[in-house]
């Protein structure tokens, strides 16, 4: 069975009536007309983050391909869904876009019960990387491993304490996946955000806990954490010797994607516009090295298989979302 890495790099992009703008007919907005006026990017997450980045970098770099400046502004809070809110209700021109997360397509659906934005209503332009999150345990712990881990909670339930990023967070909802195939109970520490909950990691107040590689990796590098699996399916090249979760939880595998995005209502010419001066930049050298240095994977998607693997990653977040038991009201 193929990895779930090799199914996003396989799939396609441009298939899905939910997530992809129609090429409606009748739409007399023309790839020329477009763009009018400078375009807003907007960011559901505060300034200094893996997606905060990106979608600088990209800003910057479509602002130069369609000759309009590409302004980021960050909207955080709600999983992503206060930002995503403002992009479904803005004019399907395509001046309005969106960086988001899979959270906003993937998770929020399955965590909320109810949207303040139909996730019909944004479109995919391209899903531009992927990145995991790395299992830290705090040195003094005894936790050297994965093993270990399982170990020590099945001797004693519900005592080994993890951080996360939030109630219904990525990091949150995979240590829930870890758990439930593990079979054992861990006990869940919400934090608002990673920074506080690797300030308890390092002090010890939490014994394990999962962070993007961006911040986690100079905690390891210190000896403040201690790095014992990863989200993905393979090894990270910074960290050689810390095999994938997966190696003890076959198909494991709860990496994050983001993607740019817009309303869903965008007429064809602009979609294709958008994708041309998109695909450019993440073809790029400089983007993939933008990538490396966060460690971060490149994913370009294109072809029919889309509807499958966005309703398969919806299949699994909200199995995680079960699994956790997290309602965000």
């Amino acid at each position: 069975m193929s990895s779930r890495h090799t199914e996003i790099q396989r799939r396609g992009l441009f298939a899905s009536p939910l997530l992809l703008a129609p090429f409606a007919l009748g739409q007399p907005a023309l790839a020329q007309d477009f763009p009018a006026r400078p375009l807003r990017l907007l960011v559901p997450f505060a300034p200094g983050g893996f997606t905060d980045i990106l979608a600088r970098y990209i800003a910057d770099q479509l602002g130069r391909a369609l000759g309009q400046p590409v302004v980021v502004e960050n909207r955080p809070g709600a999983g992503g869904s206060i930002a995503a809110e403002q992009v479904a209700k803005a004019a399907p021109d395509g001046h309005t876009l969106l960086l988001a997360s899979v959270a906003v397509f993937a998770i929020n659906p399955a965590l909320y019960p109810s949207l303040p934005y139909d996730p019909a209503a944004l479109a995919l332009v391209d899903v531009v990387a992927t990145q995991p999150n790395i299992l830290l345990a705090n040195p003094a712990s005894g936790i050297g491993s994965v093993p270990e881990l399982i170990a020590a909670a099945k001797a004693k339930p519900g005592t080994i304490a993890y951080a996360s990023n939030g109630n219904g967070s990525v990091t949150h909802l995979t240590m829930a996946m870890l758990a439930a195939e593990a079979g054992i109970e861990l006990l869940h520490v919400p934090y608002r955000g990673s920074a506080p909950g690797l300030v308890d990691l390092v002090a010890g107040r939490v014994q394990v806990m999962f962070d993007g590689a961006g911040t986690a990796l100079p905690q390891v590098a210190g000896g403040a954490a201690r790095a014992i699996g990863l989200s993905w399916d393979r090894r990270l090249a910074e960290l050689p010797d810390v095999p994938p979760i997966s190696a003890t939880l076959p198909g494991f595998d709860m990496s994050a994607w983001f993607a740019l995005a817009g309303h869903a209502g965008m007429p064809g010419p602009v979609m294709t516009e958008l994708r041309r001066a998109v695909g450019q930049i993440l073809a790029s050298e400089p983007f993939l090295r933008l990538l490396k240095e966060r460690q971060a994977e490149p994913v370009r998607i294109g072809g029919a298989d889309l509807p499958a693997f966005v309703a398969a990653e919806r299949g699994r977040w909200a199995e995680a979302v079960r699994r956790s038991g997290a309602r965000v009201e």
